[in-house]
């Protein structure tokens, strides 16, 4: 089940969060966020320990489930990981390089191509993806040469690590059709705050969640107060409400 609560920035969400907590709960945060909802998790609270309390990101949920479902034994890649094998790439291919030549040992270069992998990974998207994308852009054409360039690169990281690593950022593929059998799921009301938007990927998880949880409660910042002369600013959380919405209707 799925409740979405929102207010503007002067809400205290955090306090009504904490005041409403009963029972066996996951707090879902973004990962640079946990370390002060802990602390202040523990004020709120006047504990120095957490029984049944547990606050977590979503890549740190995802590894809980991993360890309890299977899966935690394989090797994951993380991004100093993907950072050594593209540089390695790069060099490897630096004479198929139509655009990005010249730049292969340049280590702001490696850190561009791996954050766009991390992003792509999180909105479903591969080497294939990739390519697919620069067939469909104007032949010749400078973009296009780009994504073929980033394409090579994608293609060539995917080659190295296969059958040898998963890349951190594939975990949430391998838990998704098993967080109906986590007991920490099922047992637990799961709270989601700080976000102001959700890639692909987590919706799936959160879809899976709202199934398997006692109930899944969405904190955000908006407001419905379309006649205010900020009401504007609140687009994007009205879009995250309706994409939430429309990912529970279709859990059932």
């Amino acid at each position: 089940m799925l409740t979405i609560y929102y207010g503007r920035e002067s809400v205290d969400k955090e306090k009504f969060i904490f005041d409403n907590i009963k029972g066996q709960a996951l707090i879902i945060v973004p990962d640079q966020f946990t370390l002060e909802a802990e602390r202040e998790l523990f004020k709120s609270m006047g504990v120095t320990a957490l029984m049944d309390v547990e606050v977590l990101s979503m890549s740190r949920l995802g590894y809980r489930l991993l360890s309890e479902l299977g899966g935690s034994r394989r090797t994951f890649i993380n991004k100093y990981g993907r950072y050594m094998i593209l540089s390695r790439a790069a060099m490897e291919e630096r004479e198929n390089l139509r655009v990005f030549r010249g730049f292969e040992s340049k280590s702001s270069f490696i850190d561009m191509v791996n954050n766009f992998i991390t992003e792509m990974k999180q909105y479903n998207c591969g080497s294939k993806e990739l390519e697919e994308m620069a067939s469909q852009t104007e032949e010749g054409s400078y973009v296009q040469k780009k994504l073929q360039d980033l394409h090579l690169l994608l293609a060539r990281y995917e080659e190295k690590i296969e059958g040898k690593y998963t890349d951190s950022e594939d975990y949430i593929n391998l838990i998704l059709d098993k967080i109906g059998q986590s007991r920490l799921v099922s047992g637990s009301t799961i709270w989601i705050y700080g976000f102001d938007s959700f890639t692909p990927k987590a919706l799936s998880v959160m879809g899976e969640l709202m199934t398997a949880a006692s109930e899944v409660k969405v904190v955000l910042t908006c407001s419905d107060d379309l006649g205010e002369r900020d009401a504007e600013l609140f687009d994007l959380g009205r879009r995250v409400m309706d994409m939430l919405s429309e990912e529970a209707k279709a859990k059932g």
